[in-house]
């Protein structure tokens, strides 16, 4: 290279240099005013380049170019520094003239930066909004020298807001709460609307981090003062706050998602009117409020037609919650569509914080359609996406997912060596939150076929759904866990099967779509068939397989009709087997008399499948009481572990 720029002559010098500083592509007349040369002496310059293959032609004959990227870098890198800043903004000077977009004249401003001008910071932050999402990390230095530039905190707050999104883009999570924080720094010299802003992402990303209290704390100091936060952004922040709750897996109440409502609707927002329907179609999902649920989606369509003046992120938010709201009533495909779309907005508005649960929520619905290796691909994508922005809870519950759905997809004698680190990813999941709730179910599914892990999974279920009637889970996740529930029960020929069968059926009647009548008849299907009555086992599965493939659920359809053919080949040996467990198994009463008041507390809440220590915790007691407590339960009762005595007590309900 050093041979080739050693016999230029000075004229053939300068032009080179200018067209380093250009950039990529220029003409002449950019050469000549950069260089500082008249337009003769360029044009005769990029001539001589020509002929030594320095500068070669491209889309016409007035384009030029370096022959390569790495020429061009090569001699800007020996421009000197203070004759570099004054090329560029020569350059800059000139560029109005060639048009293109605003990133072309952000970089010239970036490089020149210590000699200011006005509208810098417009160049600069228009530039970055332009590259925000194919060179996130330019995005970041240009932003950055844009704070540089500017004192004033209106200015400030609005480059500090982009910089957080840029900083996401990036996978910088750390960074992105740092601009946040500093926006809400500047207190009242920031303009509300940003103030607001920043409290509301703040707290999103704080609850995505696993951080939920301290953005409940957050919004409701930030709500304190109702004449402080005027009506659009108090309505603002009253729905991100429900929205904080719904995402760590709490239902905020139907009072504050009403109260949030009028707010909005008072204020004439039609934006955030969408939103807080969408809340309440997502919150109304989550408790089995069906049709409220369902009404709650069609008003949001309506309304979200009005909302012309969508904010960054919130038709992304919008499309997150009505997606969730059809995935827990079991629309896949409604759920998959506005789930696919707020992806695709997420990444073209480099809104990127809600990626995690998007892709998450795509991957449960290929999951519950029985896309198996599908779900899997796209979890681990969630669960790496999520463990680069620090969701935590979002992360773990995608590796578990994609975890299942690899020991699905095994071989029945391969899947025990996977038993350890399914207990551990389980673990991984906050009692109490959603993921933790979907988890329970997730892993159960996965045991399916191994009777003792199977049995502890199931033990699970019923404490992470609050009892033998799994009222914490929204329909469909209810449905699915009784169908579980059902087929374990049936493998062991527990009395609590019909216990199972008949929570499936009164869930898929509060469901009401053909994939809840689908996991009903398979539930059935699991009774008849620990009876032994094959024929009628099969039929159900049969009818359970076309109400799948009529819902789109292919996968889930060919699982079925497997049990229906192994039902049929194995009827005489399903006879025989429910009959020798009916001769083998007598009645079992069991009497909680025999139980003191503390020991029948123990038992109550050790048998929903909650751990000695959080028992603990509840009752105020030691885990080593509690272990005392345990131990005279069990022989009080003949029961050798927990999972006996969750059973026994799921059959005297």
């Amino acid at each position: 290279m050093h041979g080739e720029i050693q016999p230029l002559t000075r004229d053939e010098f300068a032009v080179a240099e200018a067209g380093s500083v250009v950039g990529l592509r220029f003409d002449v007349e950019a050469l000549a005013a950069v260089s500082g040369l008249s337009l003769t002496r360029a044009c005769t310059a990029a001539g001589g380049l020509l002929r030594r293959d320095l500068f070669r032609r491209v889309d016409s004959l007035a384009v030029l170019a370096f022959r390569h990227p790495l020429v061009g870098d090569a001699i800007y890198a020996g421009v000197d520094p203070c004759q570099r800043r004054t090329a560029h903004r020569l350059a800059l000077a000139h560029q109005p003239k060639l048009g293109g977009p605003m990133a072309v004249r952000a970089r010239h401003v970036a490089a020149s930066l210590i000699v200011r001008d006005p509208g810098d910071l417009t160049i600069l932050t228009r530039g970055a909004e332009e590259i925000l999402r194919q060179d996130p990390e330019t995005a970041v230095e240009w932003l950055q020298a844009a704070l540089r530039s500017t004192e004033d905190p209106a200015e400030r707050s609005e480059v500090l807001l982009l910089t957080a999104r840029a900083q996401w883009s990036c996978g910088r999570p750390y960074e992105a709460r740092a601009a946040i924080r500093a926006v809400a720094d500047l207190g009242e010299l920031a303009p509300a609307p940003r103030r607001w802003q920043s409290v509301a992402w703040g707290a999103l990303l704080d609850c995505l981090a696993g951080r939920t209290g301290e953005a409940v704390v957050a919004l409701e100091n930030a709500l304190a003062d109702p004449a402080a936060v005027p009506g659009p952004e108090r309505s603002r922040l009253l729905i991100w706050q429900s929205l904080v709750l719904l995402a760590d897996g709490q239902v905020p109440s139907t009072k504050n998602l009403e109260h949030a409502l009028r707010t909005a609707q008072l204020a004439g927002c039609a934006r955030d009117t969408a939103l807080a329907l969408a809340l309440r179609a997502h919150q109304a999902a989550a408790v089995a409020e069906v049709a409220a649920a369902r009404e709650a989606l069609d008003r949001v369509a309506d309304d979200s037609c009005l909302a012309a003046d969508w904010a960054l992120g919130d038709e992304i938010v919008l499309l997150t919650l009505t997606g969730s709201a059809e995935l827990d009533l079991g629309n896949f495909s409604a759920a998959d569509t506005q789930f696919s779309r707020a992806a695709d907005l997420a990444c073209e508005q480099s809104f990127t914080v809600l990626l995690p649960p998007l892709l998450l929520g795509r991957a449960m619905v290929l999951y519950s359609t029985g896309r198996l290796e599908d779900a899997r691909k796209l979890a681990l994508r969630a669960a790496e996406t999520g463990e680069r922005m620090e969701t935590v809870g979002q992360a773990a519950l995608a590796r578990l997912l994609a975890l299942c759905c690899g020991i699905r997809r095994r071989p029945q004698d391969e899947r025990a060596t996977h038993w350890p680190e399914l207990r551990e990813r389980i673990d991984a999941l906050r009692f109490g939150t959603l993921p933790h709730r979907v988890g329970t179910v997730l892993a159960l599914g996965a045991a399916l076929g191994d009777t003792a892990e199977a049995s502890a999974r199931a033990v699970e279920v019923v404490g992470a759904g609050g009892g033998s009637r799994l009222t914490e889970f929204p329909p469909r996740l209810r449905l699915e866990a009784f169908e579980l529930l059902a087929r374990v029960s049936a493998a062991e020929r527990q009395p609590a099967l019909l216990r199972w069968v008949r929570g499936a059926e009164k869930a898929a009647r509060t469901l009401g779509t053909g994939y809840g009548r689908a996991l009903a008849q398979c539930a059935l299907g699991h009774q008849r068939r620990a009876e032994g009555r094959a024929a009628d086992a099969a039929r159900l599965y049969e009818h359970a397989a076309e109400l799948f493939a009529a819902d789109g659920a292919a996968g889930a359809r060919t699982g079925m009709t497997l049990l229906s053919a192994h039902c049929l080949s194995m009827r005489g040996e399903l006879r025989a087997e429910a009959e020798a467990a009916t001769a083998e198994r007598p009645a079992r009463q069991v009497d909680l008399h025999l139980l003191t008041d503390r020991e029948r507390e123990v038992a109550g809440i050790a048998g929903t499948g909650v751990r000695t220590k959080d028992i603990a915790t509840r009752l105020h007691l030691s885990p080593r009481t509690v272990d005392a407590h345990l131990n005279r339960i069990y022989r009080k009762l003949e029961v050798r572990s927990r999972t006996e005595l969750a059973w026994l007590l799921a059959d005297a309900v």
